[in-house]
């Protein structure tokens, strides 16, 4: 959720998706689906304060409404993670009757909106979703979508394309009005995000592992998290050990947990690179806090030819030529690690499109924890991450994921057993 957070910019596009309706499910103004346009007019923030909406009075809280507890932490409970205190109900008005009651919840992370276009009605899901008569399919927005757990996301990050086929779908819905809505000031003090240890957020918890004891980071989505916050930064450590691959592009698209299936396979990291207004190059990174190991290596390799069907079957203008590099980032190297080299392919796709696809030879990184503290806490905090490039140390093997394989655990270990140890066996032959 931070990485999504920390990855929008001021002047992003914002679509809302808004689920059952909480008002008259007979409003056609208001039922399910994409609401749109609004535009990002800030960097994220916290704030403690609630801020009430004018008509129902409905109370979002900056902090635990317990006034012995005040933690600022977002949920969806019913009640308060930290001190088990129940959150006020709230009624609003429904279909003329008596009303329904909802929760009010804790939502202290924050970013100021601005209208752009703001338009009256909804795109509901049947529409956006199954209307083919649009030559563009929503695929990251539709996992806004996706029942169960593990399905939803708070933030997606839509493709150029669907956020320019959204604006034709709302245009373009039955009895549309543009609403005249005006930018009213952020009324609060704009504070910034801490972690739990009141430590600026942007520092990250790390934990000791290992003989000798090495720093990692405590959770993976930090990494996520990181390079989502640091990516177009001057001096970005990711993009300077991944030189080649950046250099003389611009950076067009970045995504955090990339969804390219349908039942949760994601991609740690997609960033699609464009040059002379054509995206040429995609990065698909896997984030590992600990090791780089083959089944890492395996895992990214599979992500491949989802995520090229994800952004070059809908490219506007067409890729015609694509290339993609695969990244695994790791703490340190397992023995034994080998990566694939580069190889070829036509990707076709039920759109007409037709890509010719080069996959370079696998990337390798290892992160270190820089400017390390201890917390008065007993925590250890790292302030900044630093990545090198230690793909020359790994040697390469001839060797291409079969097409149409996913990447559940029982299918990379068919990979392994069926065709990666095989040209592994190869490429040491080879050596010798």
């Amino acid at each position: 959720m931070l990485a999504g957070l920390f990855l929008t910019r001021p002047g992003d596009l914002l679509f809302f998706f808004q689920a059952d309706p909480q008002y008259d499910p007979n409003d056609v103004n208001n039922r399910r689906g994409l609401r749109g346009i609004w535009r990002v007019a800030s960097n994220p923030f916290a704030d403690c304060q609630p801020i009430r909406h004018p008509t129902t009075r409905y109370t979002m809280h900056g902090v635990c409404p317990n006034p012995e507890c005040g933690t600022f932490f977002s949920t969806l409970s019913k009640e308060c993670a930290v001190c088990g205190h129940p959150y006020p109900q709230h009624t609003l008005p429904h279909s003329g009757k008596r009303g329904r009651s909802y929760q009010e919840l804790v939502l202290s992370l924050r970013l100021e909106l601005e209208p752009l276009v703001v338009f009256e009605r909804a795109v509901g899901d049947e529409r956006a979703y199954a209307d083919m008569t649009d030559p563009v399919l929503l695929w990251v927005g539709r996992h806004d979508n996706a029942m169960g757990r593990g399905k939803g996301s708070s933030v997606r990050q839509l493709l150029p394309e669907e956020a320019v086929k959204l604006a034709r779908l709302l245009r373009s819905e039955p009895g549309q009005q543009i609403a005249k809505a005006i930018k009213q000031p952020y009324p609060n003090q704009r504070l910034r995000i801490l972690n739990k240890g009141n430590t600026p957020v942007e520092h990250l918890l790390l934990k000791r592992q290992g003989s000798p004891a090495l720093k990692l980071v405590d959770d993976e989505l930090m990494l996520n998290f990181h390079v989502a916050r640091t990516i177009d930064a001057p001096g970005s450590s990711f993009r300077a050990a991944l030189r080649d691959a950046f250099d003389g592009m611009e950076i067009e698209y970045v995504s955090s947990e990339f969804p390219w299936g349908y039942t949760g396979g994601t991609a740690d990291l997609v960033c699609a690179l464009a040059c002379g207004g054509r995206r040429r190059r995609i990065v698909i990174a896997e984030m590992k806090k600990d090791a780089v190991s083959n089944d890492a290596v395996i895992q990214v390799s599979l992500y491949v030819r989802w995520v090229v069907q994800c952004l070059a079957q809908f490219a506007d203008p067409p890729c015609g030529e694509l290339e993609v590099v695969p990244v695994v980032v790791g703490r340190w190297l397992d023995e034994d690690l080998c990566r694939p080299d580069t190889y070829s392919y036509t990707a076709r796709f039920l759109s007409g499109a037709t890509v010719g696809v080069r996959v370079w030879p696998l990337e390798i990184l290892v992160y270190e924890p820089k400017d390390v503290y201890h917390h008065t806490s007993g925590a250890l905090y790292a302030k900044d991450i630093l990545y090198r490039n230690e793909s020359r140390k790994v040697p390469l093997i001839s060797w291409q994921p079969p097409a149409g394989v996913a990447t559940t655990p029982a299918e990379r270990e068919w990979v392994r057993t069926t065709g990666w140890e095989e040209a592994r066996r190869k490429a040491r032959l080879a050596r010798r």
